[in-house]
């Protein structure tokens, strides 16, 4: 359509083909609800230019909007479908991101209290000289009670950059903090709930970094 071409007024089937068009579109967002008027609106005014303005026009817009009733329904309830779907998933993607928050929160906690219980575990132990005992198993078991400690502090400093390093060195750290108190179930329990909260962690939790990537690949 050349630019220099003068519009034609719109017949009346026009100017109600347009009121149909506002009413069907109304509350939509707005980019949908704009390309959709655009396009109609332009397909319109094509229509009005090649047929002119007459009778013949005005029963060819109103046939065609009649006609095309159905298909406007049925496209308003698609995008309303998508709108609804589109909702619960932001929905759904705020709780996940709010559960592993918490989680990640609830690890880091459990973590800096590990690495307190079995720090002052082993000090009790260092003061007492139960662990270190000239034997080749009480000093296996001190080594193995240090780099619980270790790993935990290493865990707890991990977690706050890269979550799922950090969960799985928390994970291992609680394992190695049950091995010099096998004797004790209370030891034994609290490693197995430590353990058990950073490995959900672990599972939950991406990688910042990876989660970055994923997300671009998904805009490309």
């Amino acid at each position: 359509m050349s630019q220099t071409t003068p519009r034609p007024s719109l017949p009346l089937t026009g100017r109600l083909t347009l009121a149909w068009l506002r009413c069907y579109t109304a509350g939509l967002s707005m980019p949908t609800r704009d390309d959709r008027r655009d396009e109609v609106t332009g397909d319109l005014w094509d229509q009005t230019i090649d047929v002119g303005s007459g009778p013949s026009a005005s029963r060819a817009i109103a046939r065609r909007m009649l006609l095309g009733v159905p298909a406007d329904l049925s496209w308003r309830t698609e995008q309303a479908r998508r709108h609804r779907r589109a909702a619960r998933e932001r929905v759904a993607m705020i709780e996940l991101t709010t559960t592993r928050r918490r989680i990640v929160a609830t690890s880091l906690v459990i973590g800096v209290l590990q690495v307190a219980l079995i720090g002052v575990l082993l000090a009790v132990a260092f003061f007492t000289w139960s662990f270190f005992e000239n034997s080749v198993a009480g000093q296996t078991l001190t080594l193995i009670a240090f780099l619980g400690v270790l790993l935990g502090l290493w865990g707890v400093v991990s977690l706050i950059r890269t979550r799922r390093v950090g969960s799985g060195s928390l994970a291992f750290a609680a394992l190695l903090m049950s091995v010099p108190f096998y004797w004790s179930p209370l030891m034994t329990a609290l490693s197995i709930g430590f353990g058990t909260v950073h490995l959900l962690a672990f599972v939950l939790v991406r990688d910042d970094a990876a989660a970055s990537t994923e997300a671009g690949a998904t805009a490309l």
